[in-house]
């Protein structure tokens, strides 16, 4: 027997980024987010204010934006 195991402690290699209610729909909306993050290019875990894995992100080389590679569905949308 297999045990499962949470997807987020899979990608804990991953460094993570929490959002503010309103990045975190415009993020699980597929658009490219405001951040605080650091910019760079490297992936990123995607958590919302509440700490709900919304995806994975790429952070752009542009200050404060991390755009989404991939957006797990039915991720909880914080202040919606």
């Amino acid at each position: 027997v297999h045990d499962l195991v949470k997807i987020d402690e899979v990608l804990q290699h991953l460094p993570s980024v929490r959002l503010d209610a309103r990045s975190s729909v415009t993020f699980a909306s597929g658009n490219a987010a405001d951040t605080d993050h650091e910019a760079s290019v490297e992936e990123v875990r995607v958590y919302s204010d509440d700490g709900a894995l919304l995806g994975l992100g790429n952070s752009l080389r542009v200050a404060g934006k991390v755009a989404p590679t991939l957006v797990i569905a039915g991720a909880k949308q914080s202040g919606v």
